[in-house]
């Protein structure tokens, strides 16, 4: 037999080994890929939410604001004409 052949056979375990190897972490890398591509999705629809939320809480904070205002000029003596 030659020796190419001797030294194949004697890598055979090892190249297997690194093939399994090599797809294994190529349908990983797939998975996280989508994974990824699953959060970039639902981040977008998160920042909408978000937005809406920040605004609604803007505006309730705001009323409050000047109602404390209002309550505060009554306080200084304000109400009185």
């Amino acid at each position: 037999m030659e020796i190419w052949l001797l030294k194949l056979a004697d890598s055979a375990p090892v190249l297997l080994a690194f093939v399994i190897g090599f797809v294994y972490i190529g349908l990983r890398l797939k998975e996280v890929q989508d994974d990824i591509s699953d959060l970039k999705t639902g981040m977008t629809a998160c920042k909408a939410d978000r937005a809406k939320e920040e605004a609604e809480l803007h505006g309730r904070v705001t009323a409050n604001a000047q109602r404390v205002a209002y309550l505060e000029g009554l306080k200084n003596g304000g109400g009185h004409a």
